[in-house]
Parts: C-alpha cells; structure tokens; sequence
C-alpha cells in the first residue's frame, strides 16, 4: 500500500511548505522592497536593492529551501523554489536569489568535502554566492598543463554576480567536470555590461587568462559531473519560466485595473468588448504556459527528458510574457509607451529573459532534437 504521508519524492507530506502561503509571504515582502519611482529614477538603485534582497532572502530561509537538510538547507522539492520565482518575477526582483540557489544546487551534487559543505551553509547564511557560469554564452578553451587545467576564454549574459563570492565552471572535456574557484583566483577578471533591463541593470561577462586549476579545484568529475549541468541548466531554464508566469499575470492585472479607470465615448474601455476579448486571450495564454511549468516543476526521472520539458516551458512562458507585455503597452494606450507607466519593465524584461544563453532559436532546436528522438522510440511497431 502507498504511503499517504509522504509524497512522490519521499519527503514527509508534514514538512511540505504550504505553496500558497509561501507565495502570499513572499509577495508581501517583495512588493514592500519594490520602489519602481526610485529605480525609474536611479538605475543605480537596482544594484544597491540587491545587496539587501540577497540578505532578507537569507534571512527567511529562501536560499535554502531546496537545500538537503544534512547541508543546512529545508529539504523542499523544486516547485517550492518555483513558487518564489513567480512571486519574483511578479515584482520586478533581481537575479540574486536565482544565482544563489543555481550554485547550491551544483554544491549540493558535489558536497564531499567539508570545505564544501561549509560553502553551502555561508551561502544559505547569505555570506556568500557560488555563481554558476553554465548558464551564459561559454567560449572557454581547455588545455591540460602537466597535472593542471589552463583556462581562457569568456562567459558573457551573467545574471547575479555582483555578488559572487566563487564561481562554478563547467569543463567541457573527453570526462566532463565542475570546478569551484573563488572569484579572486588568479587570471579571473569581472565586468560589468548595462543591461537594457532596469531591474536587472547589469548583466556580467567573466573572463579566463590563463587561469591554473588543480585537481582539487575539480569537485564533480565523469557522469555525476554531467548530470550536475544538465540540471543545472533546467533549474535555470524553469526559474524564467516562472519569472515570466508571474510577470505576466502581474502586468496583465495592472493593465486590467487601469482599463477600469479609463473612459471612452463616456464608459471605461474595459468594458468593450473587443479589448475584454484581447485580455481573454491573454489570461488564456497564461493558464496554459502556467499547466505546463507547473507541470515541469514537479520533476521527472530521466534527466534528459526534464532537461527537454524545462526548455520548452521557458519558450512557452517566454512567447507568452512578450505577448502580454507588449499588448499590455498598446492596452494603455498612449500613456504606455511613457517611463513613468511600468509596462516597459516588464517588457524589457520579458525581452531580456529571451536573450539570456541563447537565442529562442537555439532552444527550440534543442528541444525539437530530444522530442523527435522521444516520438521516434515511442513509434509503434508495424
């Protein structure tokens, strides 16, 4: 007989965090840090936002959720952690939070040390962050030097590390491995690019001269190595999806709630019936984007095929945030297209979201490649 009292993943149904009460908490402390005339004002104040995000998401245990418990962390599973991406998402919050539980997930996999391990707990502690480079546009050369690797090259379209403490680099070879550096290392250099996205102003580019790793500096080597990028990769992937769920719905109710306050012709337009079925559509097109993250989230066995599902949730989720942000612009009309209206945040950053590791292109070639080979396994013998 299952037992009732733990889920699928064999966590304790009693330790489970009560979704909907994480997402009200969790909106009420991020909406009361938002300040959207500060940031319209002072792109500068996004960065200095961060800082502090990072050490209240400390503070409250976010960092850690997904986190083994023998490491410090609350042990949830991923939907949890998803549940907090929408609610960043919906409030225009920076990319702190996503870097630091991306890099605790690569720790996790790998915490055989006990310099790792206590790695872990200064970065649930909000201490410090291991960036994860995996998930940028890598042009890095690996060459072997005696009993060392030599690294150079650059990781560009970094989210997060202005607060990096160590970085997590992926070492594409004949045996795939992970290598935990600290930031500092000799031959890293970090450069801050504008980015057109005022809540997430600066996006990185890292930079590798010649840069000596040990063998100590390797922490996963072979399969295990692997599997660590593959889900890091999907963790990446899945955390814009959400992002983008919880910007749309949150544009869209902002679009909505001044369509009331706007009259034509002597009533609101949101009473109109051509605009009610343009805002039908769009509510319609997030539902569905939202079925299949929520999906998504809840994991799955093979690898591989949650690699694929976390790929194509991030287009969907993405198509559908581009559509809503930009009828959002043209639903307010003229007022849309000015700074002080928000629709270009989130417009820019549904289109950033778009941009980062990749083209939409590139995504869908790879998710198409992995589907067709699943059809064609799955085709019935004639």
């Amino acid at each position: 007989m299952r037992d009732v009292s733990r889920d699928q993943r064999g966590l304790d149904v009693d330790d489970l965090i009560e979704r909907e009460a994480l997402s009200d908490a969790a909106r009420k402390v991020l909406f009361a840090r938002q300040d959207r005339n500060r940031l319209l004002k002072d792109p500068a104040w996004a960065a200095l936002n961060e800082a502090a995000l990072l050490k209240v998401s400390a503070e409250l245990g976010w960092l850690g959720l997904c986190v083994p418990e023998q490491y410090g962390g609350l042990q949830q599973p991923f939907n949890a952690l998803a549940t907090l991406y929408g609610e960043l998402g919906r409030a225009l919050a920076g990319p702190c939070v996503m870097a630091a539980a991306i890099g605790l997930e690569l720790l996790s996999q790998s915490a055989t040390s006990p310099a790792v391990s206590e790695l872990i707990e200064e970065i649930i502690f909000g201490q410090k962050l291991a960036l994860s480079v995996g998930n940028g546009r890598m042009a890095i050369d690996v060459s072997v030097h005696g009993a060392s690797l030599l690294l150079n090259g650059s990781v560009h379209e970094l989210l997060g590390a202005g607060q990096a403490t160590h970085l997590l680099i992926p070492i594409a070879q004949a045996q795939p491995a992970l290598a935990l550096v600290s930031i500092d290392h000799p031959g890293i250099s970090l450069v801050a690019r504008k980015s057109w996205d005022l809540t997430r102003a600066q996006v990185f580019e890292v930079s590798f001269d010649q840069v000596e790793l040990s063998g100590d500096a390797l922490i996963l080597q072979g399969p295990a190595a692997k599997d660590a990028m593959l889900r890091a990769a999907a963790h990446f992937d899945l955390a814009l999806a959400c992002d983008a769920i919880g910007g749309s719905e949150q544009i869209l109710g902002e679009t909505l709630a001044y369509m009331h306050t706007r009259t034509q012709f002597g009533r609101s337009i949101a009473s109109f019936q051509a605009l009610k079925h343009r805002c039908a559509d769009l509510a319609t097109d997030i539902e569905v984007a939202r079925a299949l993250v929520d999906a998504s989230c809840e994991g799955d066995d093979e690898l591989a095929s949650w690699r694929t599902q976390a790929a194509s949730c991030r287009l969907l989720a993405g198509a559908v945030y581009r559509r809503v942000s930009e009828e959002s612009v043209q639903l307010h009309g003229g007022i849309g297209f000015t700074w002080e209206q928000p629709c270009h945040l989130f417009l820019k950053r549904a289109r950033l979201n778009d941009a980062l590791g990749g083209s939409a292109a590139q995504r869908k070639d790879q998710a198409a490649r992995h589907m067709l080979a699943a059809a064609w396994h799955a085709k019935p013998v004639v």
